[in-house]
This record gives C-alpha cells, sequence and structure tokens, in this order.
C-alpha cells in the first residue's frame, strides 16, 4: 500500500545526515591518527600513580561542533517535516496554525492526546497511532533515550555551544601490586555533579584534561589520601590506558556520544518508514455528503 504522504524532504535529509556521520567519524578518527587528540600515560615521579590525559596538539581539519550540529539539524528536520505533512494531508483550513506544527516528543503518555493535537493539527486516529508508537515511552532499552536526546540537542542555534567531552569507562583495568598492605584505587574523573557526564576538552593546542588515575596506597591508610612511593620499591608497572568514550555535549547539558550519533540517525530513519504506507484521513461527513449529490 503506498502512503499518503511525501517523505521525499524526510529522507533526504536523513540521507544528508548518514552522509555527515561518515565525514565526521573519519574526521576525528584521522584527527587521533595524526596524534592531534590522544590519551596519553603519565607517571607520577614521587608516587606511585599513573593518570590518564586527553591532550590536544593540534586542531582536526574540520570544525567537528559544528558537523555534529549540522547533523542533529538535518535529522530534526526529517521529523519536523514529517509532521508537516500530516498537517498538510489532514487538511486544516486554518493556515495560522502551521507555523506551530511540529513533531511531538513525549517522555510520558498522560499528556499525549492533547499535545499531539496540539503540534499537528488537524491529526487523524492512524497518524496519531504511529505518533505515539514513535515516542519514547512506546520505547524499550536504548531507544527511549533517543528523541529526548535529539531534543535536547536540537535547537536551531545549539550547534554554536556544543563541546567536545570525554569520559573513561567505569570498567578500567589495572594490575597493581600484590600482598598484604596494599591497595589500589582507580578514579574516573566526571563533570562535576554528573556521572554520567565526561569532562569537556577545549579543542585548542596545549589542553590536557585528566579522565582517570589509578594509584596504590598503604593498607590500613594512615589519612584518606595516603598513596605509596616509589621508593617503597613497589612493583606497579604501567596498567593499560581505560577506553574513552568523546562526545558532545550542548549548553543545557544533553550529552551524546561520537559513535551513538549513527544509531540516532537511523532511529529516526526507523521512524520515517514507518509513515510510508499510512492512509489518509477518513472522509468527513460534508465530504461524504457531496460524493452522494
Amino acid at each position: 500500500m503506498i502512503g499518503v504522504l511525501d517523505l521525499s524532504e524526510s529522507r533526504i535529509r536523513l540521507a544528508a545526515a548518514r552522509d555527515q556521520c561518515d565525514e565526521l567519524l573519519a574526521v576525528f578518527k584521522g584527527w587521533m591518527a595524526s596524534d592531534g587528540i590522544a590519551v596519553v600515560t603519565v607517571r607520577d615521579p614521587q608516587f606511585v600513580h599513573y593518570s590518564w590525559q586527553v591532550r590536544v596538539t593540534n586542531p582536526p581539519t574540520k570544525n567537528l561542533p559544528l558537523m555534529t550540529g549540522e547533523i542533529i539539524n538535518n535529522v530534526r528536520s526529517a521529523l519536523e517535516y514529517l509532521a508537516f505533512q500530516i498537517y498538510l494531508k489532514a487538511g486544516s483550513p486554518d493556515g495560522k496554525k502551521a507555523g506551530s506544527v511540529a513533531f511531538p516528543i513525549l517522555n510520558t503518555p498522560g499528556s499525549w492526546d492533547s499535545v499531539v493535537k496540539k503540534k499537528v493539527p488537524g491529526v487523524w486516529a492512524e497518524a496519531a497511532d504511529r505518533l505515539k508508537a514513535a515516542q519514547p515511552f512506546s520505547q524499550h532499552g536504548e531507544d527511549v533515550h533517543a528523541l529526548p536526546t535529539l531534543r535536547g540537542l536540537g535547537g536551531t542555534d545549539k550547534h554554536r555551544n556544543l563541546v567536545l567531552c570525554a569520559a573513561a569507562a567505569w570498567s578500567v583495568g589495572a594490575v597493581g601490586p600484590k600482598g598484604p598492605g596494599f591497595g589500589v584505587q582507580m578514579r574516573m574523573n566526571r563533570a562535576d555533579g554528573d556521572l554520567d557526564k565526561g569532562l569537556v576538552v577545549p579543542i585548542v593546542p596545549g589542553t590536557a584534561v585528566e579522565v582517570a588515575a589509578v594509584f596504590a596506597y598503604p593498607d590500613p591508610k594512615p589519612f584518606h589520601d595516603s598513596v605509596m612511593k616509589w621508593t617503597s620499591e613497589i612493583a606497579f608497572h604501567e596498567p593499560p590506558p581505560p577506553d574513552v568514550d568523546f562526545g558532545f555535549r550542548a549548553n543545557n547539558g544533553v550529552e551524546i556520544s561520537l559513535f551513538g550519533l549513527p544509531d540516532l540517525v537511523d532511529h529516526v530513519i526507523s521512524i520515517v518508514e514507518t509513515f510510508d504506507d499510512l492512509p489518509g484521513p477518513p472522509p468527513s461527513p460534508e465530504t461524504d455528503d457531496a460524493s452522494h449529490d
């Protein structure tokens, strides 16, 4: 069955977003390969302490926050075009409402009926059901966060305030000294007040941001921040660096992983394609009466 919506503009936007994701990842990987940005291990000269820093020595070949903002803009625009197509097919006589049409995104279903009618004037039952099926409250797993993230990042000018951030994985491992009287502690550095967010990494040569550390301490500790010294002759070889997840954060605190962007694009593609066979609105009573005259 062929649906009534013209999804061509949404598909064009999403195809562009896919290409932009490929380009963004290629630029970032090239930046890392050239050591323009790198995770560097630092061994403290006095204490049994290793830390890992994200260091920037050269800028990337393209503006990464701007590229990310363009991806987000295309993905959000794809949904706005979809909502507007529903509005057009509904045949709403009130053209004044055209400027308020928007793809609704709700975390909870409580106000769904009133919101969908306000955001998409004239929406008919089948279209409303498909919009509802795309909502965060209808999703499972990581998909629950996709549209709220898009909503948070998708303001017209928010890409101007996107910043690069980095977080070391919580599963970082280290082989520390063995034997009685010693302990090893790992520390993952996070943004103030939010353990789920990484630290901001200014894209400026000379930047060095410590994202994680591991150190040996005497057990029991004589005081809370005790650290062993190398003069204690502990054999603590340099541990492997942790995995570091890079992403972008908007000025409102919403963040997306660099490698999560393609998943976001694919999620919205799947939403748009559910409208491919959408039937049109049922005929109004006036239309039925006219057809029988």
